[in-house]
């Protein structure tokens, strides 16, 4: 079987030690969508979910469905069909691998403190060539007077005493670092690695990150019993842990300027309007743009692999010779040797590619 024009990409929930998910049963249409403790959709990866005592389930990797109705991994599309899913550049720079890590992440709660390693600190101390550098896009929030995050300290600890509040899991004081920033539909912004940072109760959005499952968990008692401890520090001790946390201060105003995105417009083709959104800007660990459109438009993607998510609305969605109907939430990958896609009808589509080769 040839490669496909492009991809559904199949819902593909991961466990998770946090409630939630009835965002994303609505979306695979179930008559009770309810939350769990399956509250993410990894909808691109190649990443395995690091989850203790689940090794054995393959969570995290995905499934793929042509327009005919087959299903086939990720895994094997991206074996025997490298050259037209990623494109030379690509393979000659990060090899038969997305270089990214896409999910949908519905929050039922406040999520748990926690922290990422740079990519330098990975290459340095976890034998890994990635980091987790993240981008949120918000989707939809369950109550919009009171979503917001945390992100970045915004009164200053000195490192031992913020150590011995992780170490004693005093909240209170962790909790006393931040202030609740608002956030809305439509709101992007960018969590580097080594921010510490929590998502708030009732969210749902895209996050894009780069391609890892390393998480430093500041706060670590779930249902009343704390993580086992090399699930709280990526293997390490409290020190270690301390290592990939971002002391530095930052006021809501810092936050909003150097972290939120300012969507920079570009030239587009058709009835539509395209914004840059992660970009050089922010980040080299991906990239994404944001089409709005009105009618029927192309979407060039200079030779690259890419993800389209519909966030509004509904169309016909056309890549090399195939077409499709899709509506709000679908999202389909489109190999690089298609050069782009086409679109049919109004929305709003998330266009998601990895890191420049």
């Amino acid at each position: 079987m040839p490669i496909a024009d492009f991809y559904f990409l199949e819902p593909n929930r991961v466990w998770r030690n946090y409630l939630g998910g009835a965002a994303l049963d609505r979306m695979a249409g179930a008559e009770e969508p309810q939350d769990g403790r399956f509250p993410e959709d990894w909808m691109l990866s190649l990443t395995r979910a690091v989850n203790p005592g689940r090794e054995d389930t393959g969570e995290g990797l995905s499934k793929l469905r042509d327009a005919d109705g087959n299903i086939v991994p990720l895994t094997e599309v991206s074996e025997h069909f490298s050259a037209g899913l990623y494109g030379e550049k690509h393979l000659a720079r990060y090899g038969a691998h997305p270089a990214f890590l896409l999910k949908y992440l519905d929050s039922a709660i406040r999520l748990l403190l926690q922290s990422h390693p740079t990519a330098e600190f990975a290459r340095e101390h976890l034998n890994a060539n990635a980091g987790k550098t993240e981008g949120y896009y918000i989707l939809e929030t369950r109550d919009p007077e009171n979503a917001y995050i945390y992100l970045g300290f915004q009164h200053p600890m000195e490192r031992e005493t913020f150590k011995k509040a992780v170490e004693e899991q005093n909240s209170a004081v962790m909790l006393g670092n931040f202030e609740k920033i608002p956030v809305r539909p439509g709101d992007a912004f960018l969590v580097p690695g080594g921010m510490p940072h929590a998502i708030g109760e009732g969210i749902l959005m895209v996050e894009i990150m780069e391609p890892s499952d390393f998480v430093v968990r500041l706060e670590y008692i779930v249902n009343g019993k704390p993580l086992p401890e090399p699930m709280r520090y990526i293997g390490g001790n409290s020190d270690f842990g301390m290592d990939m946390v971002d002391f530095n201060v930052y006021t809501v105003d810092d936050i909003r300027k150097k972290f939120f995105i300012r969507p920079e417009e570009k030239a587009a083709e058709g009835s539509a309007r395209r914004f840059s959104l992660f970009d050089e800007r922010y980040t080299d660990c991906f990239r994404v743009d944001l089409l709005d459109v009105n009618g029927s438009c192309r979407c060039s993607l200079d030779n690259s692999l890419a993800v389209a998510v519909i966030v509004e609305g509904e169309g016909a969605f056309f890549a090399g010779n195939t077409a499709a109907a899709v509506k709000k939430y679908d999202r389909m990958l489109i190999p690089a040797s298609r050069n782009g896609f086409s679109f049919e009808g109004k929305g709003k589509i998330l266009v998601i590619r990895p890191p420049l080769p």
